[in-house]
């Protein structure tokens, strides 16, 4: 509210102006222009809009005095008013109370006193309350968090937690455990997941769409066939024919490869363009230096003499025609196949023209771990074999994925502990039990990328390498079996530069991953015959792994 002083020379200018005193005139008069003028500006800064923005009433009451006491005294009695700066400190008080200021009626009231007085009076909406140019439509962005909320195709029903300062947890987590004993909860999808394994690409092929949404928004298993990595081939399809609204992840790492080229491009059109000026610059320096020496030898020796070979033909720039700047547009330059996009425009095509549906040509593929882990370690998926529509067991799985990791495939009968195959699960199975998110890391020179959430979320954070390790007495019993583990293990110095820089561009840390190969002997049968395994968890509990992180050491940036 307004302090007292105000409400004060108020009461009193409206008691003079019902009982006229000449003798207190002057003293309330003078006392009301001081109020105006100090009171206001006070109210302003320390109460600020919102006390004194319910005082309307007041603010009435204020003009109607001044109004009337236009009418019965004379002008010079308020020359010491300042009524512009009363104008403005009331136009902002009203800006911030506009919606119940213009409804109460007196708005005229107000403007026409100030009017009448030689002082303009405005007041406007505040900034919240002004209308705003409509935004233009953006479709909504994908919530990440929620469409990965799983991070695998299965369910789990964990216990409520326990809370030691409160007793009747104890009888929810009773209830709950004897609830899910007496009526166990399914954990597996509802729809059976199916995929069909193929010998041409060696991988399991999941054609059924919403099985390769389930398993790619779960765990991220697999990638498109006709995509870098997501199955996003029918979004991208409908974006280019005018039908879907927004970009998919490709879109937008093409269009920023495609800025990174024509930046690159424009960056050496500019050195290019400061090297030719230089030549230029240094050409017509040796060019008025010729013209000098060859008046000084005209002169001396009375002849024109030979003309000189120097610096100005040898280094006089000859600078490149329009079409042959432009004979390399930004899109063909680089060096990166999965960037490169035509230059020609695809036209849009208009719904009502469009086909009423795009058949989806992409499937998911999965690697022959994800396969098994899906299989084997999950369970949630039923794989065909590739001449018969029969789900094959996880045994004969098993022996089919070991054969396949060769090329060409081995018969089973020659298969043996360090096969591909196997070396490479067991580290995918390490990592996929400890919570991470393994993808295939041939891009990187590397076995296996590890991502803590997914693609979508961060980059990987480490690049595994698998390496067999041949420590058991075994396989250095006899010559043939020495030199067969030291040529399978040996790895040379340059080719372990190679990757750690690799990584250390892409700033991902190395892991070398050594995997311990059991001896025939311990898994119950001979090296010739290990292509039947009955028990698959006995089997690969004889492999142990140990990790090895490697950083590249730079002198400048790594000094003690």
């Amino acid at each position: 509210m307004p302090p007292k002083s105000f409400f004060k020379a108020l009461e009193d200018l409206e008691s003079l102006l019902d009982s006229p005193c000449e003798s207190s005139t002057s003293l309330c008069i003078e006392n009301f222009t001081k109020v105006v003028n100090v009171e206001i500006s006070v109210m302003m800064t320390k109460l600020g809009y919102e006390e004194f923005d319910c005082s309307l009433s007041t603010i009435h009451r204020l003009i109607a005095a001044r109004t009337k006491a236009k009418d019965q005294f004379p002008e010079s009695l308020f020359e010491g008013l300042d009524l512009r700066g009363f104008s403005i400190s009331l136009a902002r008080i009203l800006t911030h109370s506009f919606q119940s200021f213009t409804s109460s009626g007196w708005y005229c009231e107000v403007a026409d006193t100030f009017g009448a007085m030689g002082v303009s009076f405005e007041a406007q909406a505040p900034p919240a309350q002004r209308e705003t140019a409509p935004r233009p439509f953006q479709a909504p962005r994908t919530n990440y968090n929620k469409l990965h909320a799983q991070p695998l195709p299965v369910k789990t029903y964990p216990l409520p937690p326990l809370i030691p300062h409160n007793p009747l947890s104890l009888i929810h987590i009773a209830f709950t455990y004897l609830f899910q004993l007496l009526v166990p909860p399914t954990s597996h999808p509802a729809t059976p997941l199916r995929g069909y394994f193929s010998l041409e690409t060696r991988s399991v092929h999941v054609i059924d769409h919403v099985t390769a949404r389930i398993l790619w928004e779960q765990g991220f298993f697999g990638k498109g066939s006709l995509s870098r990595s997501e199955p996003a081939w029918l979004e991208r399809e409908k974006s280019r024919q005018g039908r879907r609204a927004g970009s998919t992840s490709e879109d937008v790492t093409r269009m920023r490869r495609e800025e990174r080229k024509q930046f690159k491009t424009e960056r050496a059109r500019k050195e290019r363009e400061v090297i030719e000026e230089k030549l230029a610059q240094e050409s017509r320096v040796a060019a008025t230096g010729m013209e000098g020496a060859k008046e000084i030898t005209t002169e001396i020796n009375g002849h024109v003499p030979m003309p000189a070979v120097g610096l100005a033909s040898s280094v006089s720039p000859v600078p490149p025609k329009e079409d042959e700047r432009n004979a390399f547009p930004p899109s063909d330059m680089g060096t990166d196949a999965d960037a490169y996009e035509p230059s020609m425009k695809v036209p849009v095509i208009p719904a009502e023209v469009a086909p009423n549906a795009i058949l989806n040509q992409e499937h998911l593929q999965l690697t022959l771990e994800e396969a098994f882990f899906l299989a084997y370690g999950l369970g949630v998926l039923d794989i065909q074999e590739p001449s018969s529509p029969e789900t094959m067991s996880t045994s004969k799985l098993f022996s089919v994925c070991r054969s396949n990791s060769y090329f060409p495939p081995k018969p089973p009968e020659q298969l043996s502990p360090d096969d591909p195959f196997l070396l490479s699960y067991v580290v995918y199975h390490h990592f996929r039990s400890l919570g991470w998110v393994v993808r295939p890391g041939i891009k990187f020179a590397v076995d296996h990328l590890l991502y803590n959430r997914g693609p979508v979320f961060t980059h990987a954070e480490f690049a595994v390498v698998v390496l067999p390790s041949y420590t058991h007495a075994y396989w250095s019993s006899t010559p043939e079996l020495q030199s067969r583990g030291e040529r399978k293990a040996k790895k040379s110095w340059w080719w372990l530069h190679c990757v750690n820089r690799v990584q250390a561009q892409v700033r991902k840390s190395l892991v070398l991953v050594y995997v311990e190969v059991p001896p025939p002997e311990e898994m119950g049968s001979t090296l010739e015959d290990l292509s039947e395994v009955a028990d698959i968890g006995r089997f690969l509990k004889k492999y142990q792994v140990r990790e090895l992180a490697l950083k590249r050491w730079t002198p400048n940036r790594m000094r003690g």
